[in-house]
């Protein structure tokens, strides 16, 4: 009979050692670590690219409040 504290409720063995030679644990590490990275540049990019357009540094703060309170509201 197999020992219970190594198998997965699903019945699947669980894998044996560290996390960080779990090949499916750093691939959704590094995934995850990219899109909040991407998400933090987006809120410096985005504003840039407003004052960039218009020339406006009022309606870059405006447009960088809007897009974070769009964001807020997306979670």
């Amino acid at each position: 009979m197999e020992d219970a504290s190594r198998t997965a409720p699903s019945g699947r063995k669980r894998p044996e050692g560290p996390l960080f030679r779990n090949r499916d644990h750093t691939d959704w590490w590094f995934g995850d670590t990219f899109a909040d990275f991407g998400a933090a540049l987006s809120l410096i990019a985005h504003p840039l690219l407003v004052v960039a357009v218009t020339g406006s540094v009022a309606g870059a703060g405006i447009g960088g409040l809007l897009f974070g309170i769009a964001r807020w509201r997306a979670r």
